[in-house]
C-alpha cells in the first residue's frame, strides 16, 4: 500500500512540473506566433535599424495579413518611414521607403497639367529620368525624375526654381516636349 502512495505522489509532482513547464516555456513556443515590431515609437520619415525592433510573440489570429517577420528584418535596415509606427505595433512592407523612394532636400513633387504638355515619350514611367524641352524651338529645360503619371498630369520631383523654369517656359515659348534621358 505505501507503494502506491508514493508513485501517486510522483505522479502529482510530475503533473504539476508538466504543467509550470507547460505554461511557462512550451506553451508560447507551440500557440504563438512572432512578428516584427519596434521596441520604441518611430516617427515618419526616420530611418529603421535593425536594432530598433525586436521579435513579439502574438496569438496567431491577431496577426496582421502579411505582417514582417524575424526573416524581414534584414530587409527593413535603412529603409524610411512612412508613417508613424507606435512601440510594439506590427510592421507590414507597405510602412516603409527605400532611401532611393525618398524626395532629395530642396526638391519638391510638382504637377505638370496635360496643357502644358505638347508630346511625351510613351517609353516614360514611374521613377524615370525624363529630359524637358520647350517647344516648338527645342530648348533643354532639364531632367526631372517621374514620380508618377496619368492621363491629366505628370509629377515630377525637382527644386521649386526648376519647377518656376517650366512655368515660365511654358507661358513665353509654348509646350512642353517630354523624353526618355537617354533617347537624347
Amino acid at each position: 500500500m505505501k507503494w502506491k502512495t508514493v508513485v501517486g505522489i510522483i505522479l502529482i509532482i510530475a503533473s504539476i512540473l508538466a504543467m509550470y513547464f507547460w505554461e511557462t516555456k512550451f506553451k508560447d513556443e507551440i500557440n504563438m506566433t512572432e512578428v516584427l515590431v519596434p521596441i520604441k515609437d518611430i516617427s515618419a520619415g526616420d530611418a529603421v535599424l535593425i536594432s530598433n525592433l525586436k521579435i513579439l510573440k502574438i496569438n496567431p489570429e491577431a496577426k496582421l495579413d502579411n505582417a514582417l517577420t524575424q526573416k524581414d528584418a534584414e530587409m527593413l535596415n535603412g529603409k524610411i518611414a512612412k508613417t508613424a509606427l507606435c512601440k510594439n505595433q506590427q510592421l507590414l512592407g507597405s510602412y516603409f521607403l527605400n532611401n532611393t523612394d525618398v524626395i532629395p532636400k530642396g526638391y519638391e513633387y510638382f504637377v505638370i497639367p496635360n496643357d502644358w504638355i505638347f508630346s511625351k515619350s510613351n517609353r516614360i514611367g514611374v521613377k524615370d529620368l525624363a529630359s524637358f524641352y520647350a517647344m516648338p524651338d527645342k530648348i533643354y529645360l532639364g531632367s526631372f525624375r517621374i514620380d508618377s503619371i496619368n492621363e491629366k498630369n505628370i509629377e515630377v520631383i525637382a527644386k521649386l526654381e526648376d519647377y518656376f523654369t517650366l512655368y515660365d517656359c511654358t507661358r513665353n515659348m509654348g509646350k512642353l516636349l517630354i523624353v526618355m534621358e537617354d533617347d537624347v
